[in-house]
Formats: C-alpha cells, sequence, structure tokens
C-alpha cells in the first residue's frame, strides 16, 4: 500500500512537470502559456502590493501635510500671543503716557526743574517704589516724588539706572501738614499699613472727617500747599492732642507715573505746586 501511494505521488509530480514542460512550450499572444499562468498567479500580489505601497505614500504626504499644518498653526499662535502681549504694552504705555501728562498739567508747571519718571517696581509692604529716574537725571536723596492726586514722599536713594522713594506710608517717615485753610497743623507719618496719622493736632481744633491735608512746609522738606491726605478718623484722647488718621490722597497700588524733584529746586520754589 505504501509503494502504491509513492508511485500515485511520483507519477501526479511527473505530469505535472510534463504540463509545465509543454506550457512552456506552447505560445499564446501574450507570449509562453506558462508564463501567462504565473502572471495570473502572481496578479493578485502585485495588485496587493502596488494597493498598499500607493497607500502607504498617500499616507506618508497626509502625516507630512498634518506636520506642516501643524507647524504652521502653532506658528499662527505664537505670533497671536505676540500681538496679543504688544496690545497689553501699548495699552500700557499709552496709560502712563495719560497720566504723564495729566501729571504734567497738574503739578509740573510749579517747579522750573522736574523729571517726570514711572514707576517699575512696588514694595508697598515696605513702604517704598522703584522709579527709572536716577543720578543722570539729577535725581538725589531727600527729592521729593509728588503724583497727579498728592504727595508721595521722598527719594531715600539714588543711583544711576533709578531711584528709591520712601512713601509717606513708612513709619519712619514725618510730613509737616495743615488744613487747606491752614487753620490746623499737625506731622503726619505712615503707619506701616497703608494710612497716615497725623500727631499733634490740639482737642480744640475745627477738624472735621473728609478734611483735606496738605503738605505746610514748615518740615523744610516738602514744598507748601501739596496735597497728602484726606481725614478718616478723629478720637479725643486723655491727653491735649486728638487721634487723627487719614487716607493718603495717592492710590500707590496703581500709581505708574510721578514728579521727582530735586532738593534744589524745592530751596528755589516761593510758591506751592499746582493741586490738581
Amino acid at each position: 500500500m505504501r509503494r502504491l501511494s509513492v508511485s500515485v505521488t511520483r507519477t501526479a509530480i511527473c505530469w505535472i512537470l510534463l504540463e509545465l514542460l509543454a506550457a512552456a512550450q506552447i505560445q499564446s499572444p501574450e507570449g509562453p502559456l506558462l508564463v501567462a499562468w504565473l502572471r495570473v498567479i502572481t496578479l493578485p500580489i502585485t495588485s496587493s502590493a502596488s494597493y498598499v505601497a500607493d497607500t502607504t505614500a498617500h499616507l506618508a504626504t497626509g502625516i507630512g501635510d498634518v506636520t506642516k499644518l501643524s507647524g504652521e498653526v502653532h506658528s499662527l499662535r505664537e505670533q497671536l500671543d505676540q500681538s496679543h502681549a504688544k496690545n497689553i504694552l501699548l495699552s500700557e504705555q499709552v496709560r502712563i503716557l495719560s497720566d504723564a501728562q495729566e501729571l504734567s498739567l497738574a503739578v509740573v508747571p510749579g517747579f522750573r526743574q522736574s523729571t517726570v519718571a514711572r514707576c517699575i517696581y512696588r514694595q508697598l509692604g515696605e513702604g517704598r517704589l522703584r522709579f527709572n529716574a536716577g543720578m543722570n537725571q539729577g535725581i538725589h536723596r531727600d527729592t521729593i516724588a509728588v503724583a497727579a492726586k498728592g504727595l508721595v514722599g521722598r527719594v531715600t536713594s539714588a543711583d544711576y539706572s533709578g531711584c528709591w522713594v520712601e512713601m509717606v506710608t513708612h513709619p519712619a517717615s514725618a510730613v509737616a501738614v495743615m488744613t487747606e485753610d491752614s487753620t490746623v497743623e499737625g506731622l503726619a507719618s505712615g503707619d506701616g499699613r497703608g494710612m497716615l496719622v497725623v500727631e499733634f493736632v490740639p482737642h480744640d481744633a475745627p477738624l472735621v472727617r473728609g478734611a483735606l491735608i496738605v503738605s505746610s512746609g514748615a518740615d523744610r522738606t516738602y514744598p507748601r500747599g501739596i496735597p497728602v491726605g484726606r481725614v478718616t478718623s478723629i478720637r479725643a484722647t486723655g491727653s491735649a492732642f486728638l487721634a487723627v488718621r487719614a487716607q493718603p490722597e495717592a492710590d500707590f497700588s496703581v500709581l505708574r507715573v510721578a514728579v521727582l524733584v530735586p532738593s534744589h529746586e524745592k530751596s528755589q520754589q516761593g510758591g506751592s505746586p499746582s493741586s490738581p
């Protein structure tokens, strides 16, 4: 039985080989018949391979286009962010220029020599501000700083890149003040928490809440007539003086620009600067 199976297998192989040989010798319009058979057999394979190659090429092109588009979107987003940042800076510059113009009209006419400086850093907790005008502009220690709405303080240190101004709310600050009608005088100093304490006001002084207090010039540091603050509370004490507190006229948290007046200009100043 085994020998029969082997014989049948051999016979089949021989028959296939003979058929292939005959097909190789038979000519068809497209060439040898064997070649035509091979083409028919391999056509699905080659077609599939060609389809896969085309699909892969299209996919690669699509991925490249998506990558390029993503890069363009990222670039446009960066340009948009830059434009937004520039708009913010330009808006800030416009506000600064507007404040500077208002400040010049309100304060500068009272002083022949003054510098409009921009606030570049705030340390409200320490009671001081940094301005971008320094020794190059003639700014030195004890130069006074005035905002459109009122007194800011005095310069405590200056270099060639800017100066530090001690605000009137600093505990070490002291400003000789009076009411607008000059009927009440006192000494305003900072409480370190953004408010002013007005000392040495007699208990019978005609002072009311909301009254504006201005610099009196008695301390020979600040010119006469600069707005300093408004009285917020008046309390009687057991001493000969009232306990008076005031809110500074200038809002240091949003202050952008101030006028810096050198000390030699103060000594030449005879009158008072224009009140806003």
